[in-house]
Formats: C-alpha cells, structure tokens, sequence
C-alpha cells in the first residue's frame, strides 16, 4: 500500500510551497537584474542565439506621460520569470515534433534535417552576373582604397570569399525552395565576382569554389546542425590562405599546413550545431557525425620569424574560425580576428571582447590584413567602412 505520510506530516507540503514561493522572488529578481547586470539573471535552460534584452526603463515625468515605461516595465515582467526559457522550449519542441514547424527567426530545414540559414537561400537564389557585376562596382573602390593602404606601407592584403551552405547543398532545399533564377545564373554568379575582383587588381582569394570543388572528395564540410562550415573545410580554407599568403610575398613566408581528421559521432556544439541550437528545442537535435581536425605544426611552433607576424583578420564569424586555424595550424601567435569590427579574438585573448581604440592602430600597424566576406554577400556589411576610415587615418 503506498503511504502520502510525508505529504500529511507537511513536509512534502512545505517543500512544494517554498519551490513556488520561489518563483515570484526570482521573477523579481531578474526584473531588477535585467537593468544592472543581465548576465546575473536566473533561468532554467537558458535559449541559445542573439536576444534584445529589454532598454532599461527611463523614470521620468516624460515616460510616465508617453507609456513608454509603463511598456518597458511590462516588457521587463514579462520576460522576467525564470520558468519562461523552459516553456518556450515545450513550445518548440510540441510545434517541430508534431507539425515540422521551426519557431526560430532564419533558419530552415531542408531534406535528410540539414539546417539552412534562410536568409542565405533567398541571396542563393536571387543570384545572377549582372547582380555581381552590381555588387563588384560598388566594392572595388573600397578594397582598392584599403588595398592600397597596405601596399604604400609594405604590408600584405588579401580579401578572402569563405563559402555559403546554401550554396555548398542546394540540392537539400531546391525542391522545398525552388529558386526563381536559373542554375545558369547561380553557377555564374561567383567565377563573375572573382574575375571582376581581379580585373581590378584587388588580392582576392576565392576559397568558397575551393570548397565546393572538394564536395563528395572526401567528409561533408558542413555539419548538419550548423551554418558555418565544419574543422575539415576550414583547414583546406586556411591552407588556401596561406599558399596565397606565400605567393604574394613571393616566398614562404608561412609553412602551409598539415593535418589529420577523425570522424567523431556524438553530441555537438558550438559552430557545428549552431542553427540546431538556435531552435530551442526541449530536446536538441544535435546528434551526427562530424571531422575534428588536429594540426600538425611542421617544423614545430617556436621562436620561428612567421610566429611574430602581426595579422588583422577582418569579417563574419568565418573569421573567427580561420583566426583560430591559423593560430592552431600555422603558429601565427600574433593573428586576432575583429568579428565585424565590434568584438575581438585571438591567441592573447583569454575571451571576447569590444573593439577599443587601440584595437585600431593593431590593424593598421598590422604586417597582414585580412578581410573576409561570405560568397552571398558584397560590401553590405559596415565592417569594411569601418576598415576603410581606419586605413585612411594616415
């Protein structure tokens, strides 16, 4: 017979009462913690990607007058409860389970659950040589500037295309997503981009046809659950990099890299399953096989002249990954990468951090710089305005 004496002597009661009184008091809590230090807020199963966190609430005469924050502060309690993250994921979990439906801003899923940002779909598909013409015109007079730069201090600059999963696996969506332009004019779009780029004379390094060229060669290069491309794929890119390095100095300035792979089958994260990770799901689907890569330094890291090279790498969070390559694979201890110019990595840093001024003299003291763009895009980003005021701060 089962006994509930713990339930009638009060104990069970008492615990069930002090766990619900808890949630008003961590409710309040986040409320007053959102406007000082968000990272202190309590959450169960804290939700993955980029969040606004709510503005601070202004009080003053003028907010009370306008509601504006009588809407802060609802918005502030309304995401303030510690119990929201975890319902949020019931909810994605109940919409992807039963109706296939993802409840996350740009991502899509494509056949065999390969995971797509949407928003690189719809560029894939819009694709077209007059459209690069376009785009190349109104970036060749930036990267010369820059490009110019560099070359008036002895320095080296290499503009560096990194490649698109849509572009890499399109035969996962073109059946979910048929494309209005034609193969023709996707197949065209990037050889378009390139010659016009070094038409111009600009150091442009095409590493997305590199990438696309070794599809079905060997291990995917992307990972299922991740937009960017997986440790395979960014050797043989960083490698590119280098061998091209080499050539425009003209010598081996740079070892070029060597590697092994092992194919590892479990739960990912980070970059291989960032997309997967964006959907918030009670349960992620993150589980498929994937190449970790281990660099062989040849000859070993040291004191050796390429370990002082001071090297700016400039970009999306490709740059990241290719800053952390050729750190890894090419002892270039001296090698940061400024994700879109607002935040900092590299060997020295022991974690991310803002951009400061003296982050931009590094860059143009730089002996190498680097700017990367992804295939889809062509000078939309602020980053290379940015790059190119700071280069012309002579």
């Amino acid at each position: 017979m089962i006994s509930f004496t713990p339930w009638r002597s009060g104990v069970g009661r008492n615990v069930a009462i002090a766990m619900l009184a808890t949630i008003p008091l961590a409710t309040l809590w986040n409320v007053i913690a959102a406007q000082i230090a968000p990272e202190r807020t309590i959450q169960v199963l804290r939700l993955k990607g980029v969040t606004n966190s709510p503005p601070p609430a202004v009080w003053s005469w003028q907010s009370v007058a306008d509601g504006t924050l009588r809407a802060a502060t609802a918005r502030a309690v309304d995401e303030a409860p510690p119990l929201r993250p975890l319902f949020i994921r019931i909810n994605n979990e109940v919409l992807y389970t039963l109706f296939g439906e993802i409840n996350a801003e740009d991502v899509l899923e494509g056949d065999r659950h390969q995971l797509f940002v949407t928003s690189s779909i719809v560029q894939y598909c819009s694709r077209s040589p007059e459209g690069a013409r376009q785009k190349v015109e109104r970036l060749i007079p930036r990267l010369r500037e820059i490009q110019s730069y560099y070359a008036a201090h002895n320095r080296m600059f290499l503009y560096v295309i990194t490649p698109s999963k849509a572009a890499h696996l399109p035969e996962y969506f073109l059946d979910r997503v048929p494309c209005a332009n034609s193969q023709s004019d996707r197949a065209n779009y990037l050889p378009t981009v390139v010659h016009l780029l070094r038409d111009a004379g600009i150091n442009a390094l095409d590493t997305a046809s590199l990438i696309h060229a070794l599809k079905g060669r060997d291990a995917d290069l992307f990972p299922r659950g991740g937009g960017h491309w997986n440790q395979l794929g960014l050797a043989h890119a960083t490698d590119a990099v280098v061998a091209e390095l080499d050539r425009l100095a003209g010598s081996s300035l740079i070892p070029r890299l060597h590697w092994r792979y092992d194919m590892v089958d479990g739960r990912q994260k980070g970059l291989d399953a960032d997309l997967a990770e964006l959907m918030n799901l009670l349960v992620p689907r993150v589980h498929y096989p994937v190449p970790r890569v281990t660099y062989l330094p040849s000859p070993p890291c040291g004191d050796q002249p390429w370990t002082r090279l001071r090297v700016a790498m400039i970009g999306t969070s490709f740059t990241d990954m290719l800053a952390d390559a050729l750190i890894a694979g090419a002892c270039l201890k001296g090698a940061y990468a400024y994700r879109y110019m607002q935040v900092r990595h590299g060997a020295a840093s022991e974690s991310w951090r803002l951009t400061e001024a003296s982050d931009e003299e590094a860059i143009r003291n730089a002996d190498i710089a680097i700017l990367e763009e992804n295939e889809g895009q062509g000078g939309e980003f602020l980053y290379i305005d940015r790059l190119r005021a700071i280069t012309s701060q002579r």
